[in-house]
């Protein structure tokens, strides 16, 4: 198994401390709770490496907004139903990360780091920039992203 160049470059933006997406979910929902209601960029990875074009990454998502409400948009079925009637925005990712853990039996994590609005859109474009020059493609789940 390769080591993805990706690990080391988040590091050094300060993605350092990462947080594993509960199965249980009233210890997920505890921890959803404690996200910041504030911008950033946020990162949402497997916990193996999986292949790309060019490489290996565990990498599946990037993405910018409000931290605690683009988790909790994203992990929808990984929550308690009362979350779930409240959270009703159309995102295409959160089925998809669902299908990934179950069907692919990866467990997820992410982290994030705050910032301005601006700023959580050029750090988000960077990384992606950079993502795409590792592994001459988006990761998986970003595709409608550019």
């Amino acid at each position: 198994m390769s080591i993805d160049p990706m690990n080391e470059y988040l590091r050094k933006l300060g993605f350092e401390n990462w947080i594993r997406v509960e199965e249980n979910p009233e210890k997920f929902a505890e921890i959803v709770k404690k996200l910041p209601k504030r911008t950033g960029v946020y990162v949402i990875r497997a916990n193996r490496t999986i292949a790309r074009l060019k490489g290996e990454s565990s990498i599946l998502y990037v993405g910018q907004g409000v931290i605690k409400h683009r988790i909790e948009s994203h992990f929808k079925y990984f929550l308690p139903p009362r979350f779930k009637k409240w959270i009703t925005i159309k995102d295409v990712t959160r089925e998809e990360l669902w299908r990934v853990h179950k069907e692919l039996s990866l467990n997820l994590e992410f982290s994030y780091i705050l910032c301005a609005g601006d700023e959580a859109k050029r750090i988000e474009s960077m990384i992606l920039r950079e993502y795409r020059y590792y592994h001459i493609e988006a990761p998986p789940l970003n595709y409608t992203r550019e």
